[in-house]
């Protein structure tokens, strides 16, 4: 029989069944679509001041081929 269960029973029986992705080293130009496995931190703001007018989107332009 089915039942509800909560968000955190839930969670619980997601993080026993499932294993994370393993990490591994690649190089730059194979790294397309793929997520860091760890954080990365600039050394500087690029550019160095603030240059946003206002608020913005950002978006893929893939994403934007059949939009009108």
């Amino acid at each position: 029989m089915k039942r509800n269960i909560s968000l955190e029973e839930a969670r619980q029986l997601l993080l026993a069944h499932c294993q994370p992705p393993g990490v591994e080293e690649v190089p730059f130009s194979d790294s397309l679509g793929r997520v860091l496995g760890a954080n990365l931190i600039a050394g500087e703001n690029v550019p160095p001041f603030a240059r946003a007018a206002y608020d913005g989107y950002a978006f893929r332009s893939a994403d934007t081929v059949s939009a009108t």
